[in-house]
């Protein structure tokens, strides 16, 4: 009972978003990192949106937002979780097989290394390895494919493409995380990582 404040303007938002054909996830993303980070924020009016009037009531938010955070981690490996069996299952395996599909699926991939790898090395001027593989297209990826309005997509687009991806990226990170263990198990010996 204790949430439900939070979610009724958390749904309110999200109902607004959709009426006034706002991008209804991104409104709630803003509404999350608005509760998250209330004492980062510095414009006027969203400093007064947000005032908190004394330490009992500053106390008693900074216990919800604890509590909101604990249900959002329990919650997000089942909404994963199912949503990816509908997205399983609505994908047909043998269009993996299709060369269009592993050709434009492999690009895609390959170009998310290079970016990746330019970004790792010559931005950050950090690890490369594993940090190049953990770069897994999921959730948000089928979500905004999906949102997509059917007026928009490309008739022409092939779904397996983006199933390509996902399942390609996802084993990259599964290499790359095997790849962390074994880095890991180096470092307390001495050695660095490229």
């Amino acid at each position: 009972m204790k949430f439900v404040p939070i979610l009724t303007i958390l749904l309110m938002l999200y109902a607004m978003g959709k009426l006034l054909h706002l991008p209804a996830l991104l409104i709630s993303m803003v509404f999350g990192l608005l509760i998250n980070n209330k004492e980062r924020i510095t414009l006027a009016w969203v400093v007064n949106l947000l005032k908190i009037k004394d330490s009992k009531e500053d106390q008693y938010f900074d216990e919800l937002l604890k509590q909101l955070k604990s249900i959002t981690y329990e919650t997000s490996f089942i909404v994963r979780t199912f949503f990816f069996i509908l997205f399983g299952y609505s994908i047909d395996i043998q269009i993996l097989t299709e060369w269009e599909v592993i050709v434009i699926g492999s690009c895609i991939v390959d170009a998310l290394l290079l970016l990746r790898y330019l970004y790792l090395r010559y931005f950050l001027r950090t690890h490369v390895l594993p940090e190049l593989f953990l770069m897994p297209r999921g959730l948000i990826t089928v979500l905004l494919f999906y949102s997509i309005p059917q007026r928009l997509q490309l008739g022409s687009f092939n779904n397996g493409i983006l199933f390509f991806v996902i399942l390609t990226t996802s084993v990259l990170m599964m290499f790359g995380l095997l790849l962390y263990k074994a880095d890991a198990i180096n470092l307390s010996d001495g050695e660095h990582p490229l």
